[in-house]
Formats: structure tokens, C-alpha cells, sequence
């Protein structure tokens, strides 16, 4: 609440970011709110890295597609009934919308954003920019001790 930023993002520690995620994001939401006053979020599509770590470093196994089967536009419930098509990095909130809200949610837990944003939702629509700034990284062996 103390933040003076206009704007919130949540970044699980293993995933990242485009060097020009967040200055396209915040470049887009604002020209869609200036036509649409119900968008106070924004999503991007997202690769999917698969990973391992070995000997203290991260290896790339592969990257692709995550959810660019997601269209430019509101998000509707649909998309996310059945899967978690939005993972809470791809996401840029307007800190207006998300901090009175956030208060209700266990920001600790591991499942924090799933019940969160079905909340966001029911409250404010999210646009999907079809362009892929965002990676969602999974280990792909368990004997690491941070690991998915």
C-alpha cells in the first residue's frame, strides 16, 4: 500500500521476463483504458521453458508455447475453467483494482493466484496482448531442492 508505484506485477522466483515486458505492457493497458475503463489488468503470452538444474547452474531443454492460443482481448472465464492458461507472471495490474482485493487472499500460499484472480475477474476484466514477454520455467528433475 505504501508503494507509490501506479502499477503491481508478481514474479514467481523461478520464472522471467522479456527485457521489454514491462515498458510494452504498461505501454498498452494505458491506450486500452483509455477506450475500455473496465481493464485494469494486463496478461502476455507466455513460453513454457522446461529446465534442469545441474551443478549449480540451469540448463534450457526446451522453450515453446505456452498459451498463445489466447487472442487479444478480454479474458473470459472460460480460459481459465479448465487450466491455468494465465500464470501470474504474464500479469500487470493497475495497483488500484488489485489492493483492497489482495487483503482477502493468502499471498504466501503456493496456490495464492488461481482464487485471486477468479476474484480479479468477477471485478475487472484483463486483456491478453498477444505477445510472448513472459517465461514459465519448470524443472524437469526433482532432485533439486528449489524445484517446481
Amino acid at each position: 500500500k505504501m508503494s507509490e508505484s501506479n502499477y503491481l506485477c508478481f514474479m514467481d522466483d523461478d520464472d522471467s521476463w522479456a527485457p521489454e515486458y514491462v515498458s510494452r505492457l504498461l505501454s498498452v493497458l494505458a491506450n486500452i483504458q483509455s477506450t475500455y475503463s473496465s481493464v485494469n489488468a494486463i496478461a502476455c503470452h507466455t513460453n513454457k521453458v522446461a529446465e534442469i538444474a545441474e551443478n549449480n547452474r540451469i540448463i534450457i531443454n526446451s522453450t515453446q508455447p505456452w498459451n498463445h492460443y489466447l487472442n487479444a482481448g478480454p479474458v473470459s472465464f472460460d480460459v481459465i475453467y479448465y487450466r491455468n492458461s494465465i500464470p501470474l507472471s504474464s500479469c500487470l495490474f493497475d495497483k488500484n483494482s488489485v489492493i483492497d482485493m489482495i487483503e482477502s487472499h493468502k499471498l504466501s500460499s503456493p496456490a495464492f493466484f488461481w482464487p485471486f484472480f477468479i476474484h480479479y475477474l468477477a471485478e475487472n476484466d484483463v486483456w491478453i496482448l498477444p505477445e510472448a514477454l513472459a517465461f514459465y520455467h519448470f524443472r524437469e528433475n526433482d532432485d533439486f531442492e528449489f524445484g517446481n
